[in-house]
């Protein structure tokens, strides 16, 4: 086993922002830390052709039978939100942040290039910081923890194989875990769907879509759907390599993106039918994110993201009164590897 050396893990750490993949990548899984596309958001990656390359860098993930990475996971989630109903308003601001080691495994290489792999999360820690300043943590290690349905969600997420199909260019098949997490969990608190498991798996060790053959300068397309408490996500993203050197003995490539969202609403994820009307709009979205690819494991050093979102709910009441809240969001999370065997 090869642990990360300290020298290129600050390297790694201080050139990247500090960023989340959302306990709703943890709350829904994250670590690590959300390939889509369609149109019905069932998580399968689509992609212009990349464009030819003069040379040979390949960005396709090298999947070999019995190898293992474990990466660890920061995740941070800060919302400002603010209200306003017959000409008074109020703010509040919270924060959730999540520490995670998660171990990704190769199962099965098939002929095609293409793999069966298991992810698992091995512990998980959230920390929630209230509007007031309070703070509560939760630890999946620890016998107990406050609040306890987030310590029940840890609890489950943690030690779990999540099986995770993967094509050979770096794309999230299929993911398959929600059920096992669901027996675990119970019917009273909502659990990550595979959809989630999915989006996990796509920001830890590959890049979805990559080609093998690039140069610096090569640039691709990739589309994303991913679940959003009000609907559904689309990420239209962009990648590009922007370098290629040696650290620390380790040739590796690096590949910046950046996204634009849109937002789909779901009205059975709204209030129920017969309540007051709500309209939702996305005002902005964005994601940014880079990768630091190991060139010689074909697998992601590790990697940085950030999305920012500001979201805008009006509830009509009756009297012709509205009451309007909006939602400044900032998500950042950085999948880290640890150490490889």
């Amino acid at each position: 086993m090869r642990v990360m050396n300290p020298h290129l893990t600050q390297r790694v750490r201080v050139a990247w922002w500090p960023v989340l993949a959302c306990m709703a990548a943890a709350l829904a899984l994250t670590v690590p830390l959300r390939a889509e596309a369609d149109a019905k958001g069932d998580g399968k990656p689509k992609a212009d052709p990349a464009p030819a390359a003069t040379e040979g860098i390949n960005l396709r993930p090298r999947l070999v039978e019995g190898r293992r990475s474990r990466y660890s996971g920061w995740t941070l989630r800060q919302q400002n939100m603010s209200m306003s109903l017959n000409g008074q308003s109020r703010t509040a601001a919270t924060r959730m942040e999540v520490n995670s080691e998660v171990t990704w495994t190769v199962d099965h290489v098939k002929s095609d290039g293409s793999a069966s792999c298991t992810m698992t999360v091995d512990w998980l820690t959230v920390t929630l910081t209230g509007a007031e300043g309070e703070t509560k943590s939760v630890d999946s290690r620890r016998s107990s923890g406050d609040p306890e349905t987030l310590y029940r969600l840890a609890k489950a997420l943690t030690g779990l194989p999540v099986k995770v199909e993967m094509a050979a260019d770096g794309s999230v098949i299929s993911a398959t875990g929600a059920e096992a997490i669901k027996r675990r969990l119970g019917n009273d608190i909502p659990a990550p769907t595979d959809l989630d498991f999915m989006e996990s798996a796509t920001d830890l060790a590959s890049i979805a879509l990559a080609p093998a053959q690039a140069a610096i300068g090569t640039r691709w397309d990739a589309s994303f759907a991913w679940s959003h408490e009000m609907g559904t996500l689309y990420q239209a993203m962009k990648y590009t390599v922007v370098s290629e050197e040696e650290v620390e003995g380790i040739p590796l490539a690096t590949v910046t993106g950046r996204a634009t969202l849109r937002l789909e609403v779901d009205p059975s994820k709204l209030p129920p039918a017969g309540g007051p009307k709500v309209d939702v709009k996305l005002v902005r979205g964005t994601v940014d994110t880079q990768v630091m690819f190991d060139l010689q494991r074909g697998e992601a050093v590790g990697r940085n993201t950030t999305q920012q979102t500001l979201i805008e709910v009006k509830i009509h009441l009756p009297n012709n009164v509205t009451m309007q809240r909006t939602v400044d969001e900032t998500l950042q999370g950085q999948a880290l590897r640890i150490s490889e065997e």
